[in-house]
C-alpha cells in the first residue's frame, strides 16, 4: 500500500516536471519570437501551478516518510519490550514449572503422576486426561486418587489451589 502511495506521488511529479518542461520551453520560444507578454501569462501560470503542486507532493512524501520513521521507531521500541516480556514470562514459567515439579518429587510422585497432576491442574477432565494418555479413565481414577493420597490432598481443586493460590 506504501509503496503504490509512493509510485503514484513519483508519477504525478514526473508528469507535472515534463509539463512544466514543455510549457517552459514553449514560453522561452514565444519569448524569443517576439511575442506579446500576454500570450504567455497563461503558460507561466501553468508553469508556476506545475511547481506548486510539486513542491506539495514534494512535502507529502516528505511527512509521510517522517511517519513512517517514526512508526518504524515505535514498532522498534514495541517489539524490544514485547521480548523482555517474553523473556520474563518464559523465566517465570520455568521457575514455575521447577517449583511444581520439586514439589511432585517432595510428595514421590511417579513420572506417569506428575504427567497427570498437571493436567488435572490444567482443569483437563478425566476422560480428556486419559485420551491423551491412551489409557483408560479409571487408570487415570486410580493414579489421581494415589497423587491425592501421596499429597495429602482431598481433590483436584486442591491440588491446584496448592500451587495456584500463592500466584493471586
Amino acid at each position: 500500500m506504501q509503496q503504490v502511495f509512493y509510485k503514484d506521488i513519483i508519477l504525478n511529479i514526473v508528469i507535472l516536471t515534463f509539463i512544466s518542461a514543455f510549457v517552459g520551453i514553449d514560453v522561452v520560444h514565444d519569448m524569443a519570437e517576439g511575442l506579446p507578454a500576454r500570450h504567455y501569462w497563461h503558460e507561466l501560470v501553468m508553469v508556476g501551478f506545475c511547481l506548486i503542486w510539486i513542491c506539495y507532493q514534494l512535502s507529502v512524501v516528505i511527512r509521510k516518510r517522517q511517519k513512517v520513521e517514526r512508526l518504524n521507531l515505535e514498532l522498534s521500541k514495541v517489539s524490544t519490550e514485547r521480548d523482555y516480556y517474553l523473556h520474563k514470562i518464559s523465566s517465570i514459567k520455568a521457575d514455575f514449572q521447577e517449583t511444581v515439579d520439586n514439589q511432585f518429587n517432595l510428595w514421590g510422585l511417579s513420572s506417569g503422576e506428575k504427567d497427570i497432576a498437571l493436567l488435572l491442574i490444567k482443569g483437563l477432565s478425566m476422560k480428556e486426561i486419559a485420551q491423551l494418555r491412551s489409557s483408560n479413565e479409571s487408570t487415570v481414577r486410580q493414579q489421581s486418587l494415589s497423587i491425592y493420597k501421596k499429597s495429602q490432598l482431598s481433590n483436584r481443586q486442591h491440588l491446584a489451589a496448592f500451587f495456584l493460590d500463592d500466584l493471586f
